[in-house]
């Protein structure tokens, strides 16, 4: 299974989430749940494909700010991926004006890949 669709099964019906959507997702209303890819590499030996590595990022967006060291919903979609066989690295935040929405938005997001 690709980790695309691994992402997409162990985030689609999750209580207490967003339904998860791909990057060009038409959902505008907070909070919102996207995931999409950012890189997609092979590792060669002998000049012949070894191995590939493709690596997800997961965003969730809120309008309250929350604590990526202990916000439940971020804690429970990093324990939804590493329950999958996912390896997931650490929360970040990014603050910023959405002004289609007339509001300030905070963006949560991870790296996420086999």
């Amino acid at each position: 299974m690709s980790v695309a669709s691994t992402i997409y099964d162990a985030l689609k019906r999750v209580d207490g989430l967003p339904p998860i959507s791909y990057y060009d997702s038409p959902i505008t209303s907070f909070p919102k749940l996207i995931f999409f890819l950012v890189n997609n590499y092979s590792f060669k030996l002998s000049n012949k494909k070894h191995n590939q590595r493709a690596i997800y990022q997961v965003s969730y967006f809120s309008k309250e700010p929350l604590d990526v060291e202990d916000d439940e919903k971020l804690l429970l979609i990093t324990s939804k991926l590493e329950s999958a066989g996912l390896t997931v690295g650490d929360w970040q935040e990014v603050a910023r004006p959405d002004e289609s929405l007339n509001v300030v938005g905070y963006h949560y997001y991870v790296e996420v890949h086999k």
